[in-house]
């Protein structure tokens, strides 16, 4: 009796393992809502940039980002990375 009730205390589905479980699914779902955030904001540049109706703003930046083509009286604001 005594192994039955320490399987279900300590045991890998037992209850002291449900608090990890538990901190666990909660850190996922953290990941899960950062993933689906970039997710989302590469989904609006890849619509920006579809060549049927891409935003000339856009496709402007990113090929002179690309290539590094400024003209004379550009200013350029350097901007931290991302991580």
């Amino acid at each position: 009796m005594a192994l039955v009730v320490g399987w279900a205390l300590f045991g890998e589905t037992g209850i002291f393992a449900w608090n990890d479980y538990q901190r666990e699914l909660n850190q996922r779902r953290a990941e899960l809502v950062e993933v689906r955030r970039e997710t989302s904001v590469l989904a609006n540049h890849r619509d920006l940039l579809d060549p049927r109706r891409a935003d000339p703003d856009l496709v402007e930046e990113k090929v002179r980002g690309e290539l590094n083509l400024l003209h004379p009286d550009d200013i350029v604001v350097p901007l931290p990375q991302r991580q």
